[in-house]
């Protein structure tokens, strides 16, 4: 009975681990995906606008309801997937934190599509120091990543196209 029981409790702890480490790799690559769209889009206005000051025109941002559409869509799925992983054990608490130091990240980079700063160069040093932050953050959370996690990221490197930069 006894090792029957410790069975089924090691069988519990390794299937609840490996469920854990599938959703944080969701989050991971929808937080990914959604950074890395805000940044593009940003970009893409930074260029738009230096087009329009060299044509001597003004610029605002245009918004666009189907980009507006995708990152609704990928803010829920991230919330979905923080919301699973919420209660980490302790061996994934260090690789926990930086996911959500990373989720802050991409919290920042969603108000760059819209953001309307005061000068090209300003919204230029926005995406400098939001790329700085994402490159240093996911640093942070590849060298935390416990041996499960990282398995799980070389399976999602393969799977998913986004994930083949990080």
């Amino acid at each position: 009975v006894v090792l029957l029981t410790g069975g089924i409790f090691a069988y519990k702890s390794y299937v609840s681990a490996q469920m854990y480490a599938e959703n944080y790799i969701k989050a991971l690559y929808c937080i990914k995906t959604g950074a890395d769209a805000n940044l593009k889009k940003g970009m893409s206005n930074k260029a738009q606008w230096e087009s329009a000051i060299a044509a001597g025109r003004s610029f605002s941002p245009v918004s666009n309801t189907v980009e507006e559409t995708k990152a609704v869509k990928l803010r829920t799925e991230v919330e979905k997937y923080m919301q699973l992983i919420n209660e980490p054990s302790s061996k994934f608490t260090k690789a926990h934190s930086n996911l959500k130091e990373f989720y802050k990240v991409y919290v920042d980079t969603e108000t760059l599509p819209q953001s309307k700063p005061g000068s090209v160069l300003e919204l230029s040093r926005l995406i400098d120091n939001l790329n700085k932050k994402m490159s240093q953050t996911s640093q942070d959370l590849k060298s935390s990543l416990p041996e499960s996690l990282k398995q799980e990221l070389e399976k999602a490197r393969l799977k998913y196209r986004g994930m083949n930069d990080f």
